[in-house]
């Protein structure tokens, strides 16, 4: 699940450079889970902008996926 993760903060920080990267190794790999290529597929359709923008039902939808990932991972979630 660290490329879910590596995917969710490349949407975070604004990174497309290593999006790109990311495509390409997922690409190469066998056997991923389902959430790693919805949420690549989301950003390679929408774009990283869309999908950071506050209020968009496409943002909440990530947010929620990798929330709920966090919790199924048993990560520790900080608020600030």
């Amino acid at each position: 699940m660290a490329l879910f993760y590596c995917l969710y903060f490349c949407i975070y920080y604004n990174n497309p450079d290593i999006v790109e990267f990311l495509k390409i190794l997922v690409d190469k790999l066998e056997n991923l889970p389902e959430k790693i290529d919805e949420l690549l597929k989301s950003i390679v359709q929408n774009g990283i902008t869309r999908l950071r923008m506050i209020g968009d039902p496409l943002s909440q939808h990530v947010y929620h996926m990798v929330f709920y990932q966090a919790i199924d991972d048993e990560l520790r979630i900080v608020y600030s």
